[in-house]
């Protein structure tokens, strides 16, 4: 996990600070959804060597609508009409409680 966290802190720069991380799926792709200051983050992880990629970036302010289809869920909709299914791997009351604090 502090792999993910060192290149998500790469990639922020000054402007926004990662606060915390859940493990999901985004279509095919397995990864992490990163939640910050500023914008929800899904980092795809590529194999088991450490290496990432950023597949999907949001800023709050861009979050028309978000919330929890199934238990396992979460729907994001941008208010450009755009939306992504990320499932979570376990849990999802923390991600809830925290999105809640983070998206006005």
């Amino acid at each position: 996990m502090s792999k993910v966290i060192e290149y998500t802190k790469g990639i922020l720069g000054d402007e926004d600070e990662f606060k915390t991380s859940f493990r999901g799926t985004l279509g095919s792709s397995f990864g992490y959804i990163i939640l910050c200051n500023k914008r929800l983050l899904f980092i795809h992880e590529k194999g088991g060597g450490g290496e990432f990629d950023k597949i999907l970036e949001i800023p709050y302010e861009d979050v028309q609508e978000y919330g929890f289809p199934e238990p396992s869920k979460l729907s994001i909709t941008q208010k450009d009409g755009n939306t992504n299914a990320i499932e979570v791997a376990g849990s999802t009351l923390f991600l809830k409680m925290t999105l809640k604090d983070l998206i006005p």
